[in-house]
């Protein structure tokens, strides 16, 4: 079986956990991802999962710690490089948080909006407008309706 496929065999086996987060009952969420990060220690769909909770708590570095150790197990879970770069982002960290938005964007095949916009933010922060205005073009192009405002 291949990293791909123990990911999303992994997203399959966490949906209680995903439905909590969707829902809103992030502090279950975090206890439910407690007792699958202790249950499945390797595996870096629960590990990402319990990063995204503690994202949504603002708890920046405790999110961070979490990626960290998902990224560890497996490089086919995308969201994580993301959500880690979204963290690192808040954190005012610009330059690590470019880095995880540069593999965001390789891992989601140049697909996601989102993190092209993350990325221009990103560039804007570092002062790097040209870059900035490009990923924010990209985004919109992928379909990124609110980024309008980022375009001059």
């Amino acid at each position: 079986m291949n990293e791909t496929d123990v990911i999303e065999e992994d997203l399959k086996k966490f949906d209680e956990g995903q439905r909590l987060i969707e829902f809103g009952f992030i502090d279950e969420a975090v206890m439910y991802f407690d007792k699958m990060v202790k249950q499945y220690p390797k595996s870096a769909v629960a590990y990402g999962l319990r990063g995204k909770c503690h994202y949504l708590q603002n708890n920046y570095y405790t999110a961070i710690y979490n990626f960290e150790k998902a990224s560890t197990f497996s490089n086919s879970f995308p969201e994580v490089f993301l959500f880690k770069g979204i963290c690192l982002f808040k954190i005012e960290d610009y330059e690590a948080a470019l880095k995880e938005f540069n593999k965001a964007t390789w891992f989601y095949r140049e697909q996601n909006p989102i993190t092209y916009k993350w990325r221009g933010l990103t560039h804007k922060k570092l002062g790097n407008q040209e870059a900035a205005q490009k990923d924010f073009q990209r985004s919109l192009k992928l379909g990124d309706k609110d980024i309008k405002s980022f375009i001059s």
